[in-house]
């Protein structure tokens, strides 16, 4: 499965690594005789750091590597453009960091959240946040971004919406 994991600025420290480590970890348990369904996740990373960069960036990558869906790290406005880059494409990002609705980037926050097709969360707080505001059925809490297991969750939850994705064709 071809993913395209997209940082953008606001992700939370050490994060991104817990993911790089699950991806592996996963890649590695996944059995040789099951490797031609495409199950293992197969990740690209793009870093972007301002909006404009981010939207030309994500709408080339996706139309480039075709990957099956984005994961989306960060905040603001730079986010923002990244997941309508991604959404125009046809790759309804899943947002990793949903919820929170604090400081000046509340209101990107929100919109981030209602492109997103899934919706990964870190405590009940930004959960309750999204059933507030009828986003509950995307929402999947994978608990603190410090705790070891995030990337494991997280990578269930890619795992999660493939098959989302293949029951839908």
């Amino acid at each position: 499965m071809k993913v395209l994991r997209i940082h953008a600025p606001g992700i939370e420290p050490g994060l991104t690594d817990a993911i790089l480590s699950a991806v592996d970890a996963f890649n590695r348990s996944v059995d040789i005789r099951l490797r031609f369904l495409s199950i293992e996740i197969d990740e690209d990373v793009l870093n972007v750091d301002s909006p404009e960069q981010a939207a030309e960036a994500v709408a080339l990558a996706v139309q480039d590597q075709r990957p099956m869906l984005c994961v989306l790290l960060g905040q603001g406005d730079t986010a923002l453009a990244a997941a309508s880059a991604a959404v125009r494409a046809g790759a309804g990002p899943v947002r990793v960091g949903s919820g929170r609705r604090d400081g000046p980037a509340a209101d990107s926050a929100r919109a981030l959240d209602r492109l997103a097709s899934v919706c990964l969360v870190h405590d009940d707080q930004a959960l309750a946040q999204l059933e507030e505001e009828g986003l509950g059925a995307r929402a999947r809490d994978i608990g603190p971004a410090t705790q070891s297991q995030v990337g494991e969750r997280v990578v269930r939850e890619i795992s999660r919406a493939r098959r989302t994705m293949q029951g839908d064709r």
